[in-house]
């Protein structure tokens, strides 16, 4: 519990804006700030907090994965071999930049990120679908009669061209549930292609070669996350040692 209010606090110092005011009578964002600052045990820990807690130094950050993955790489002599078009450094960073992209967790799809499907009040959402009379072209073709073989093209009248319409959706009130998509994590789980496609190999070579480099480098960049976590907080909340 007290690892959550330490998340939250680094959270409130690195949002844009904070204020950097002190109190002596309880803990303010800039209190935080203070403790980020006085880590020693990893050497990485604070720009792994700030990457993923304020959205800055994400350039910074993917060095850090490289050197990371350098190094966890030598330990367990995988080797990375060049190929027709991609060097073996550029392997290396598509590599940390797919570790990034899973590392901070982009949203799914399905729940938006919250984690959680359905509401407690009905609501109407819009969307955007592709024309169907017109299969998204933005026109119909029309047979001349007088000329056998040619049509005219003209505006389609459902979505006047614009090749998408419009849709309105109700949504009616449901009982909360998880997403299973994300497993109620609220971010896109790492999928063999998705791997593929970053690191333009097929998704057979990822499962055979990468899903354990792809583990491994995670495990350790959350190791880093959580001892930042717990030398803040003995700083934060010395009581709770």
């Amino acid at each position: 519990m007290t690892i959550a209010r330490t998340r939250g606090l680094i959270g409130r110092a690195l949002r844009p804006g904070a204020s950097l005011a002190h109190n002596v009578n309880y803990l303010v964002p800039v209190d935080a700030l203070t403790a980020l600052g006085r880590l020693k045990d990893e050497p990485h820990g604070a720009l792994v907090l700030r990457a993923k807690y304020a959205g800055d130094s994400v350039a910074a950050m993917r060095a850090v994965v490289l050197e990371i993955a350098q190094v966890l790489f030598a330990r367990y002599g995988w080797v990375v071999h060049a190929r027709d078009h991609y060097t073996e450094a550029e392997t290396m960073d598509m590599f940390a930049s797919q570790v990034c992209r899973e590392f901070f967790g982009e949203p799914c799809d399905v729940c938006r990120g919250h984690g959680v499907l359905g509401q407690k009040l009905d609501s109407v959402r819009h969307s955007m679908d592709v024309c169907d009379p017109c299969r998204g072209r933005g026109y119909l073709s029309r047979p001349i009669t007088k000329h056998p073989g040619f049509y005219l093209r003209v505006p389609c009248g459902t979505c006047r061209g614009n090749r998408y319409t419009q849709i309105t959706e109700t949504l009616k009130a449901g009982k909360l549930r998880s997403c299973v998509s994300c497993s109620g994590s609220g971010t896109i789980k790492a999928s063999l292609r998705a791997r593929g496609r970053a690191l333009k190999y097929d998704h057979q070579h990822i499962r055979r070669v990468w899903v354990d480099r792809f583990d491994v480098t995670l495990s350790e960049l959350r190791r880093i996350e959580l001892v930042a976590l717990l030398e803040c907080t003995d700083y934060l909340y010395p009581a709770s040692r």
